[in-house]
């Protein structure tokens, strides 16, 4: 991880959201669905497709251009545009395509590391950052742990000695 510059963030089940991007995407895309679902709410993994193609359609600010764009380095076509036929793009060599490709993923990298930096400043703003060491002692809140089960000395017993493991 250190060598790609990436670090770890731990998250649990109840609170699985470790940055403000991934929560952000799952409001976009939860609102989007909320609009065209039936009334009865059961319809929503049908819809999930197409509200991703929506999504990763759309010019997203954070890196300047859609998803798609910065993936594939083009926008791919839609249902519309299977219907409404559009003039054909011209065929172009496969080095001027890697050409663009770089230059679009160069743009991505600088817009989401600006892009993140931002977030990162007004997310640390009002909150202490905890880092635990192999071995640290740390407190549990076990109202999500199925642990009655275990009966108050198993539950004693597999909670007193808690300390970090993962390095």
């Amino acid at each position: 991880m250190e060598i790609q510059g990436t670090a770890l963030h731990i998250s649990t089940a109840f609170k699985p959201f470790t940055d403000g991007q991934s929560k952000v995407t799952n409001k976009v895309l939860a609102e989007y669905l909320r609009h065209f679902i039936d009334p009865h709410h059961n319809n929503w993994d049908e819809l999930l497709p197409l509200a991703e193609f929506a999504y990763n359609s759309r010019n997203h600010e954070s890196i300047g251009m859609s998803p798609f764009m910065a993936d594939l380095g083009y926008e791919p076509h839609s249902v519309a545009d299977c219907i409404i036929p559009t003039s054909t793009p011209p065929q172009r060599p496969a080095s001027t395509f890697i050409e663009h490709q770089q230059a679009i993923l160069g743009q991505a990298r600088d817009a989401i590391a600006a892009a993140q930096t931002n977030w990162q400043k007004n997310h640390d703003k009002n909150r202490p950052h905890a880092t635990y060491k192999v071995g640290d002692d740390v407190l549990l809140n076990t109202r999500n742990l199925d642990i009655d089960h275990l009966g108050t000395d198993g539950a004693r017993n597999l909670l007193q000695d808690l300390s970090v493991l993962i390095a």
